[in-house]
This record gives structure tokens, C-alpha cells and sequence, in this order.
């Protein structure tokens, strides 16, 4: 199971590696603009990290067999939901063609082992 937090302020932003070479950065053109425009979304998001905390307390306590395999929580990350239908999608196709979908489901504990 996967959770995908979305745009929170965080010092994990802090801890990004920064471009070193001004000589190379210049051959990307405007796209040497794109993690700057990434990283000033991410420092400016008023989202409370405690969002995530809940979220992950709520699918705990969801009965097995219940979770989903993804779960988007929080602001921004447009499209990541059509991305993860799409890779559910293909994930069932895999299932199959291996043979194996059924091995893949949830099976509750039995009781006969206690």
C-alpha cells in the first residue's frame, strides 16, 4: 500500500541537491527554470502535515482487505489520480497474464491456526 502526500512544506525540500554548474544549467534554456518553479510550489504550500498523519491512522484502521493499493492525500499533484487508475489498470493485466491474480488478493487469517 502507497500513500502519496501531495504539495506539504516540509524541510525534506531543505535537503534538495542544487545545481553546481551556471555553464551547464544555461543549455537547458527555460527548463533549467523548472525545479526552482517545483521547489517555490512546495515551499509555499499552507497544507498542514498533519493531514498525512491522519490520513495514515484512517487506512490503518481500515479492515484488511478493504485498503486500496494507492492513496493520494493533500493539495496538488494534478493528473496523479488518472496515473494511478491507469497503472491499476495495467497492474490487473499483469495479474493475469501471469496467472497470478488470485495469489494477489487479500486472504483473511484462519481462525484453524489458533
Amino acid at each position: 500500500m502507497v500513500i502519496e502526500p501531495g504539495a506539504y512544506a516540509t524541510s525534506a525540500v531543505d535537503k534538495l541537491e542544487r545545481e553546481e554548474d551556471p555553464g551547464r544549467k544555461s543549455g537547458y534554456g527555460e527548463m533549467a527554470l523548472v525545479p526552482g518553479k517545483i521547489v517555490s510550489q512546495l515551499i509555499s504550500s499552507r497544507a498542514n502535515p498533519q493531514e498525512i498523519a491522519d490520513f495514515v491512522l484512517q487506512v490503518i484502521e481500515t479492515p484488511g482487505g478493504q485498503r486500496a493499493l494507492r492513496y493520494r492525500v493533500g493539495p496538488g499533484g494534478p493528473g496523479v489520480q488518472k496515473i494511478n487508475a491507469v497503472t491499476d489498470e495495467v497492474q490487473v493485466q499483469v495479474l493475469e497474464a501471469f496467472g497470478v491474480t488470485a495469489l494477489a488478493k487479500f486472504k483473511k487469517p484462519s481462525s484453524a491456526g489458533k
